[in-house]
């Protein structure tokens, strides 16, 4: 009699408690259907490039210097060297060697070019490959600190979304376009090898630098801001300097002395300066283009204000007086929302790179560096901003934020 009573106990909790999983499932997404969703973002470009098949990318006046040394290399002029009429005498050339730009932004389409493409169809594969590898990198960076799905979707569909990534299919940019694809995974590379023998260490930071000045020049400071930000960090943790650290660090010095050597040895960049001229635009422009930059604010109040009367706001030195002190608060306000929680490392990290990343910028404002105060070129820092702006909002918790969990 006892055993029917606990069978019959039991035959009578069991669907009682399997009706109340049965109804908690609807709030918790599949997971395959998530892994799915955050990869739907690379339809974007897919659909951009087949746009641009029709309607052929042009481009600017840097990238369009860029493949006047391809031309002429085509033509049998040494590597990175332009040649051009000379003034004095048209009936002799001069060979000048491009150091303003680096190679990359030539290059990579000129393989397509090489291969027999023309240089419309050339242009429309280099932003399609570019955007899709700089798309799958950013996500493996978020990936790596272990954030929620939904924060990795609206991550990914905005990347996909945002004027910079959709723009090059329109207009190629060259070295922005590049540098969106190699940057997160030389920060990946990066990061992994730090807890590698000094030697692999040594090989994946030469490959990194390497990597980055070849898309582009700003490249150089991106590997000088992570490097310097995983080695602060790795002292910090350890006490000590560790042996994988010294090997990045002297594998930053060999690239520093290549490139004074063979680069900078042969022409001007643009980050050579005449003299020290610290104001406050130089300051604030950095730090704004740093935290909205991710989000293409500069572009979205560029078009918001084209009216005559708000023409003077649209310029970008107006609106960082305005968004420099506000940008500065929301870095402050991410680390101040994400110190207590599983994110730390996290913020200790990328709030790390961003401060040097834009030192070292203000620094080259300050000292009249060539180099425009253009929110592209804190591009790399905008982004890591993106993302963690979206972490410490999903420690709110919001209902989409739960639905996604």
């Amino acid at each position: 009699m006892n055993n029917f009573l606990r069978n019959k106990h039991s035959a009578v909790t069991a669907p009682a408690s399997s009706v109340m999983q049965q109804q908690a499932q609807p709030f918790a997404p599949d997971a395959r259907w998530m892994k799915r969703a955050v990869y739907l973002p690379l339809v974007m470009p897919i659909i951009l490039f087949l746009v641009s098949l029709y309607s052929r990318p042009t481009m600017y006046f840097d990238s369009g210097s860029g493949f006047l040394v391809l031309r002429s290399m085509l033509q049998g002029a040494a590597f990175n060297t332009s040649i051009v009429p000379d003034p004095a005498n048209i009936a002799n050339d001069v060979a000048t060697f491009e150091s303003w730009w680096s190679p990359g932004q030539y290059l990579v389409p000129g393989a397509f070019v090489w291969l027999g493409s023309d240089y419309g169809l050339a242009l429309a594969l280099t932003a399609l490959i570019s955007t899709i590898i700089g798309l799958i990198g950013w996500a493996q960076v978020a990936r790596s600190f272990a954030v929620t799905p939904f924060v990795l979707l609206v991550f990914m569909y905005g990347l996909a979304t945002f004027r910079y990534t959709t723009l090059p299919f329109r207009i190629y940019n060259g070295g922005e376009l590049l540098l969106f694809a190699a940057a997160p995974w030389c920060l990946l590379w990066l990061r992994w090898a730090v807890d590698k023998p000094p030697v692999v260490c040594f090989a994946v930071s030469l490959l990194s630098v390497a990597l980055l000045f070849v898309v582009k020049l700003t490249g150089l400071v991106v590997f000088a801001a992570t490097v310097l930000a995983i080695g602060a960090i790795e002292v910090m943790r350890q006490r000590r300097l560790p042996f994988p650290i010294l090997a990045m660090l002297a594998a930053s010095g060999a690239a520093a002395i290549s490139f004074m050597v063979f680069w900078v040895g042969r022409g001007a960049v643009p980050a050579g300066g005449s003299g020290i001229a610290v104001t406050w635009r130089a300051i604030l422009f950095p730090i704004s283009a740093t935290a909205f930059s991710g989000v293409a604010t500069n572009d979205l109040l560029s078009w918001l204000l084209l009216h005559p009367p708000a023409s003077i706001l649209s310029d970008a030195g107006v609106i960082s007086y305005i968004l420099g002190p506000l940008g500065l608060l929301l870095l402050f306000w991410f680390w101040i929302r994400l110190r207590t929680t599983r994110y730390r490392p996290m913020a200790i990290c990328l709030l790390t790179i961003i401060a040097l990343y834009t030192a070292a910028f203000v620094a080259m404002y300050s000292q009249g560096a060539a180099i425009s105060f253009e929110e592209r070129n804190l591009r790399y820092t905008g982004i890591l901003s993106f993302l963690l702006l979206l972490v410490a909002l999903d420690q709110w918790r919001p209902l989409a934020g739960r639905l996604f969990r």
